[in-house]
C-alpha cells in the first residue's frame, strides 16, 4: 500500500512555485529525489533502501551488514564498492569522502592501505 501511494504521488514532476516581491512568479519542476519536508519521505526512504538491502544480503551473504537509517557499517572495501554500484540503480550515492573508517589502532596502517582508493576520513 505504501509503495503504490508514492508511485502515485510522485510519478509526476513536483512543481515549486516562487513568487517575487513584484508579483511575478517562477516556475521549477523538481524532476528527481522526494521533495523535501514531504511526510512521505521517510516511508519512500525506508522502501528503497529496504529494498536495496535485501539485494545486497542475496549478493553478499557473508558479509554482515548492520544498518541504522540511511547508516551502514559494511565490512570489506568490496562491500562498499558493490554498495556504490548497486546503490545507483536505487537512487542511493553513497558519498566516499564522507565516510569515516573507524578501526583499532593496531589496524589503523593495514585498513588505510586496504582503503586508500576510496578516500575516505
Amino acid at each position: 500500500p505504501g509503495a503504490r501511494l508514492l508511485f502515485n504521488c510522485y510519478r509526476h514532476w513536483s512543481t515549486i512555485v516562487l513568487r517575487r516581491l513584484n508579483g511575478s512568479v517562477i516556475t521549477l519542476h523538481s524532476k528527481e529525489g522526494v521533495t523535501q519536508g514531504n511526510p512521505l519521505s521517510m516511508i519512500a526512504y525506508g522502501i528503497l533502501l529496504l529494498s536495496l538491502i535485501c539485494y545486497l544480503k542475496e549478493e553478499l551473504p557473508q558479509v554482515e551488514q548492520p544498518w541504522y537509517a540511511d547508516d551502514a557499517e559494511p565490512s570489506g572495501s568490496f562491500y562498499f564498492v558493490a554498495l556504490c554500484y548497486l546503490g545507483k540503480h536505487y537512487g542511493y550515492f553513497p558519498a566516499p569522502n564522507k565516510c569515516i573508517l573507524i578501526v583499532h589502532p593496531s589496524n589503523k596502517a593495514a585498513a588505510e592501505a586496504k582503503f586508500s582508493h576510496l578516500d575516505f576520513k
